[in-house]
């Protein structure tokens, strides 16, 4: 699969190719788009990237993450948060810890004023920020298209921060991206890749599911990074499954009052399609779970038997 434009960590160079991609990109969304423009004025101040602990995510993103804002290791594992995160192990299960590894890289995101931000969170070993580059693109429907790196770029924010062993690091990059054509389309997966900067091979990549319910912008999370089975009334072992995670850009103000705080909407699904590196998932079960600092949909378990595509990663490196 072929993926350009790539972001180089230490220097960004649009070119004429990369500019007409986006325009063509985001051309195709221009008349869904302008049905949910926000009219006059939106006063947008500066993206917080305050990091009370310094271990490389912001507050608001560890927010997201349910981990502790003031702890670099929530867990008490070894490992930071922000490696677990970029790893794929759980910041707080202790035993959920990282497997061997080279290099690896996870994608969140999070509302922020009129923006919808998304966080890279690359571990990248021994490598050094110049060895290496990020793309982004998303699944539009059935299409998989790539946002040139001048778009995604124009407010980014970068920060590097030491892994557990020595001469390793992890690279956490910001982005942001308006939330209108999440509303204009209802649901979107986004993918990151990291890929090697002297051969264009890709290392790592992830994806993550953004949607749209009743105006509210949300991301599927998996369960095992949010809560433990017991704090959702299980037997200890993590639950399989998503949540929707709102994540509105306004904040708490904009979730309709009908959604039940307290709770999140969880759903189990299963695969019922592929080709192409599209998975198609069926929702097999749905419910408000309590125990959550979140909001359940008033309609929750009648999403039972809808269907969403994400995207294979293994696909987007070869696999």
């Amino acid at each position: 699969m072929k993926r350009e434009p790539r972001l180089q960590l230490v220097a960004l160079k649009p070119n004429a190719a990369e500019v007409w991609t986006g325009v063509a990109l985001f051309a195709l969304l221009v008349s869904a788009l302008l049905l949910f423009l926000p009219k006059g004025p939106v006063l947008a101040g500066a993206i917080s990237h305050q990091d009370t602990d310094a271990d490389g995510l912001t507050d608001a993103q560890e927010q997201i993450l349910n981990t502790n804002q003031v702890q670099v290791d929530s867990d008490g594992d070894g490992y930071s948060d922000a490696e677990e995160f970029a790893r794929h192990s759980s910041p707080t299960h202790p035993l959920s810890t990282p497997l061997p590894s080279t290099v690896d890289i996870a994608l969140s995101a999070r509302g922020d004023s009129d923006r919808l931000v998304v966080v890279f969170a690359a571990y990248i070993g021994m490598l050094q920020p110049s060895e290496v580059n990020f793309s982004m693109g998303a699944l539009l429907g059935s299409r998989v298209s790539n946002i040139p790196a001048w778009y995604f770029m124009r407010e980014a924010w970068m920060t590097s921060t030491p892994a557990a062993v020595p001469g390793t690091s992890i690279v956490i990059v910001e982005m942001s991206l308006p939330p209108h054509f999440v509303h204009a389309l209802g649901n979107v997966s986004l993918f990151g890749v990291l890929e090697d900067s002297n051969t264009g091979a890709a290392l790592a990549a992830d994806v993550i599911d953004i949607g749209s319910a009743n105006g509210v912008v949300f991301m599927r999370s998996p369960v095992i990074m949010m809560r433990s089975a017991q704090q959702v009334g299980g037997t200890g072992v993590p639950l399989a499954g998503s949540v929707y995670l709102p994540i509105p850009p306004g904040g708490d103000g904009d979730i309709p009052l009908s959604w039940t705080p307290g709770q999140v909407c969880y759903q189990k699904t299963q695969a019922v399609g592929a080709g192409g590196g599209v998975i198609t998932h069926e929702v097999v079960e749905a419910e408000c779970r309590d125990g959550w600092d979140a909001y359940c949909k008033m309609d929750c378990s009648g999403s039972v038997g809808s269907t969403f595509n994400t995207l294979d990663p293994a696909v987007l490196v070869g696999g």
